[in-house]
């Protein structure tokens, strides 16, 4: 659950930089379900920040301060290498290899230079399929959920 408490100070880009630092980001899963066979296709990645002071925070608290401050690309980069790691995992576990993982990206996130060769080395290192992976663009230039 979110983290209702309201607070009327924002985030600081400080705070971002130590959160990141500090391992304080967390990628919940949510199942991806057929609805003609209602098997298990695939797991919806999404990141939370488990903020020492003001608890959880879904992404509208904190994507637009990375998105400002240039630190999407970290903590972009790290939420694809945690989701493809999962889902790697997942697989072989299940014994699934047509299991797959969506992801969020921030638009800011495509037009970094080095995003393709993050994509690329992330599924290298993971072994994990392009097909494998999903992406979904909000086109606000920040994360809603």
């Amino acid at each position: 659950m979110l983290s209702t408490t309201i607070s009327t100070n924002p985030l600081s880009a400080v705070e971002l930089q130590q959160g990141l630092v500090a391992n304080q980001f967390r990628l919940c899963y949510q199942p991806i379900i057929s609805l003609v066979t209602s098997k298990l296709l695939g797991w919806e990645a999404l990141v939370r920040w488990q903020h020492p002071c003001r608890g959880q925070l879904g992404p509208s608290a904190f994507i637009p301060m990375a998105e400002k401050t240039g630190q999407i690309s970290l903590l972009g980069e790290w939420i694809l290498g945690q989701a493809c790691q999962r889902l790697r995992d997942w697989q072989q576990k299940s014994g699934n290899p047509s299991l797959f993982v969506s992801v969020n990206l921030s638009p800011l996130q495509l037009h970094h230079p080095r995003f393709l060769w993050q994509v690329d080395r992330t599924l290298t290192a993971t072994g994990l399929e392009p097909a494998l992976l999903k992406a979904g663009v909000n086109g606000n230039g920040s994360h809603q959920r």
